[in-house]
């Protein structure tokens, strides 16, 4: 953000951050050198500030709040961090521990842990990262970010920081460490952390019906878990800097307090499901003289997806048991309600579907999934899922042929003819249905060995170049497209397909909360690195996970 004489808008907060950083208006209470980067600690009446820089490249700094005007700071002893510090006054005291990594990766936490004398009252905060030039003045036009926080998904900013190439960041709130204020304070942290230039980064959320956030007596919490990752080297291409992307989330997982596998006895559960398949009547439903299975519990109407995701997993556990399991034929019998034999394809409802729904309406994914599970059922050797699954496999190639391999939302099957073009949300298709469909012709060339389904494959996936982290649109989808893109490595032995695998897997994670919520009734199950459904809907669905697995696997 700049004016007509070229130099960046200030907000008042960064004007003092100016001070601060270029002109030396605080008090120095610690420095360290790690990696390429200097580090220090400074205080102010109303801020701590730990700033890091990379000499002629600028830099950032990280900007903690200190609550009152008559607080006065000390050094405490480093026990292993870079840098420890605390300040007391009458608002309470607090403490920052900055600590680094071991092996001099410029990786860095910066956590800071506050407790009030009395019971306190904060409005809203400054976002904490201001990012600076090589003359130390505050620079929010040189930043370049790429992804940000989705909703209540991690809490992040991956961006690349000045022109003179201070490098790639990947900064991080553990949200996971910040529960207890979250939950004391009735907030929740849904996009939280955000670029809203010329600010940047985490702003303690607030609770949404007071505006304000209430900090109990007495009792310490955390305010900031903050981790940085940098590099030097910042890759700027499509594929390399989503590989950055995912290199640095691998380096500081580890501090992200990710829970212990429990044990699941999962064959126990599984023959529990297929019990309540066979006999619960809140699961079944008949037409035209075959059983069929509701998506949801005694609701919706059958639909293709759900049948053949169902018969594909029975026939999966079937034969991990040593045994063809009679649900699946069961399954299939019924599945030719389904086929249009004039357009041949499978339509998504039966023919006597309520007038509720719209018929000829196609959900652009769930074209191509029942026939990703069609094909495994043939690939495993079932006659009638091959001979159904090569007799619709043109019409899935005439659609993605005619939208160019890029997707609407939903159109008619009849003609094509677009229902809804983009998402409300984001003003885009379902951008990674070219995943899913480039893993359908490659099944279609396992079973076939007709290249005409690899060159399909490959012409969705180059189709798809260029949307870096706006990739996502479905979570299962974009994973399917991760295996799509390896496969197509395997099988062409073209390197730029495996560096496409990984624009899929950074746009699946930043669509990940790879945190553990406490936040009300979430504090009963486990839900660290679940997956939304949904580029823009903030919950999980247990179906898009199980898929997500079964598209890594």
């Amino acid at each position: 953000m700049a004016r007509d004489d070229g130099t960046s808008l200030l907000t008042p907060e960064l004007i003092v951050a100016e001070k601060v950083i270029a002109h030396d208006g605080a008090r120095s209470l610690a420095r360290a050198e790690h990696g390429g980067l200097s580090i220090e600690v400074k205080f102010t009446s109303d801020a701590l500030w730990v700033i890091f820089c990379r000499d002629g490249s600028g830099g950032l700094a990280l900007r903690f709040p200190v609550f009152g005007s008559d607080a006065v700071a000390r050094v405490r002893p480093a026990d292993g961090a870079i840098a420890s510090v605390d300040w007391h006054g009458p608002a309470g005291h607090a403490t920052l521990r900055v600590t680094a990594d071991a092996f001099g990766l410029e990786q860095f936490r910066a956590q800071y842990c506050f407790t009030p004398t009395a019971s306190l009252r904060i409005s809203k905060l400054p976002r904490d990262i201001v990012a600076f030039g090589a003359d130390g003045r505050p620079d929010p036009s040189g930043v370049t970010v790429e992804a940000q926080q989705r909703k209540l998904n991690t809490a992040l900013l991956y961006f690349t920081l000045g022109e003179e190439q201070f490098g790639k960041v990947l900064y991080l709130q553990n949200l996971t460490a910040l529960n207890p204020y979250f939950n004391a304070t009735g907030s929740k942290p849904e996009n939280a952390v955000q670029a809203e230039m010329p600010e940047m980064g985490y702003s303690p959320p607030l609770n949404a019906d007071t505006g304000h956030a209430d900090l109990p007596a007495g009792k310490p919490i955390m305010l900031y878990d903050t981790i940085l990752a940098i590099r030097a080297y910042p890759q700027s291409e499509e594929a390399d800097s989503a590989w950055q992307f995912l290199d640095m989330i691998g380096g500081i997982y580890p501090l992200l307090s990710p829970p212990k596998a429990d044990f699941r006895h999962w064959p126990s559960r599984a023959e529990a499901t297929v019990q309540d398949l066979m006999h619960a009547p809140e699961a079944r439903i008949e037409h035209f003289g075959h059983v069929y299975f509701h998506p949801y519990t005694a609701s919706e109407y059958p639909d293709v997806m759900v049948q053949l995701a169902i018969a594909s997993a029975l026939d999966d556990w079937g034969r991990w048991k040593g045994l063809k399991h009679p649900l699946v034929r069961e399954i299939m019998a019924g599945i030719e309600g389904f086929h249009d034999k004039e357009l041949k394809t499978l339509r998504r409802y039966l023919p006597n579907v309520g007038k509720d729904k719209n018929a000829n309406a196609v959900d652009s994914w769930y074209l191509y999934h029942p026939m990703l599970n069609l094909a495994n059922l043939a690939i495993a050797g079932n006659k009638q899922a091959r001979e159904l699954f090569l007799d619709t496999i043109d019409y899935g190639i005439k659609a993605a042929r005619h939208f160019r391999y890029k997707w609407p939302i939903l159109y008619d099957m009849r003609d094509f003819s677009v229902i809804q073009d983009v998402a409300e949300a984001d003003q885009r298709g379902q951008t990674d249905v070219g995943g899913i469909y480039a893993w359908v012709m490659l099944q279609a060339f396992e079973l076939t060995l007709d290249r005409r389904f690899v060159d399909e494959a490959i012409a969705a996936i180059e189709a798809a170049k260029g949307m870096r982290f706006d990739l996502n649109y479905q979570a299962n989808l974009t994973a399917w497209g991760a295996a799509a893109c390896v496969r197509l490595w395997r099988i062409t032995d073209r390197k730029d397909f495996l560096k496409q695998s990984y624009v899929y897997l950074a746009s699946f994670f930043h669509n990940a909360q790879i945190w553990n919520s406490d936040i009300g009734m979430a504090r009963h199950w486990r839900n660290f690195l679940g997956v939304t459904c949904l580029q823009d809907a903030p919950y999980m669905a247990a179906y898009e996970c199980f898929d997500s697995y079964s598209a890594f696997e």
